[in-house]
């Protein structure tokens, strides 16, 4: 009965070099096939990926003091369930977007980063910790980044409890405005009591109680300014770019992708003929 060349005797010792021999000199005789296996292979991959549409992804940085809070985690993912679901119209309701432009919508990511700090251009201090997210957004059509991101930003400023926390600190900051108002004109009626027995009180009172005015009057000016900027929660550091570069699909990758299983299949179906020669010249 014949044998394989690749059957070997159970008495006989079998060689690594003789198996690597056996194994280059298939390899040689099934080149062209191999070849023409992966050619085939990346060139039906790289026709696929330029019929596929293109994918475009770009982030923004913001920070603010509550977007620790669980909650935003789970409302950004929310808008990843509506795009699932193909709940276009509630998308685009809640986005400020038009129906068409939250089609265009893949995926929308947000993480909290605070490793970025010392990548980021200097920001106000606040009184609370300060929490920076990276907001990444994957679309069909880049020209939409700038209308998404400031519809993710009124998103998140109109959540619920967000609203909540941001009412509870305009309130007490308004509370703190007045307080300081108060201790003002408390002072100034001081000051005046002074200038009026300067005979008996030192100068040097007067001028105490002037910059005690000052301070006060200097911190009571910040903290209006801050009030009148207390209303976005999540506040933008760096803006999202309009990527015109698509991020997926990549032709090199597709075409290693498909070179690579383009060269499979051919090794597959080149062992499968192999063994029904092996089959038939046993038989």
């Amino acid at each position: 009965m014949p044998q394989s060349s690749f059957i070997y005797d159970t008495a006989a010792d079998v060689r690594l070099t003789d198996i690597v021999s056996k194994a280059v000199a298939w390899g040689r005789r099934n080149l062209i096939w191999l070849i023409l296996g992966t050619l085939v292979g990346a060139g039906a991959s790289l026709l696929l990926n330029s019929q596929s549409p293109k994918q475009y992804t770009s982030s923004f940085i913001g920070y603010g003091n509550n977007l620790s809070d669980l909650r935003v985690r789970e409302s950004l993912m929310h808008l990843n369930t509506l795009r699932v679901l193909n709940q276009t119209d509630e998308l685009a309701a809640r986005l400020g977007l038009t129906p068409a432009e939250a089609k265009q919508i893949v995926a929308i990511a947000g993480l909290p980063n605070n490793t970025l700090e010392a990548e980021l251009p200097p920001f106000p201090a606040r009184e609370n910790e300060i929490y920076h997210w990276q907001i990444q957004c994957t679309v069909t059509d880049p020209q939409i980044f700038p209308k998404l991101e400031r519809g993710i930003v009124k998103y998140v400023d109109g959540l619920p409890f967000i609203q909540k926390v941001l009412g509870e600190q305009r309130a007490a900051l308004k509370r703190r405005i007045a307080q300081n108002d108060a201790q003002v004109a408390y002072l100034e009626g001081i000051k005046q009591n002074i200038s009026e027995n300067m005979g008996r009180i030192s100068v040097l009172d007067v001028g105490t109680v002037s910059r005690h005015i000052v301070d006060i009057a200097e911190k009571t000016e910040e903290m209006r300014l801050k009030l009148l900027k207390m209303d976005h929660e999540l506040v933008v550091m760096r803006p999202m770019e309009i990527i015109l570069k698509p991020s997926s699909p990549g032709p090199y990758r597709a075409a290693a992708y498909g070179a690579a299983l383009g060269l499979v299949i051919t090794l597959v179906v080149l062992g499968f003929i192999g063994l029904l020669r092996l089959s038939k010249s046993v038989a």
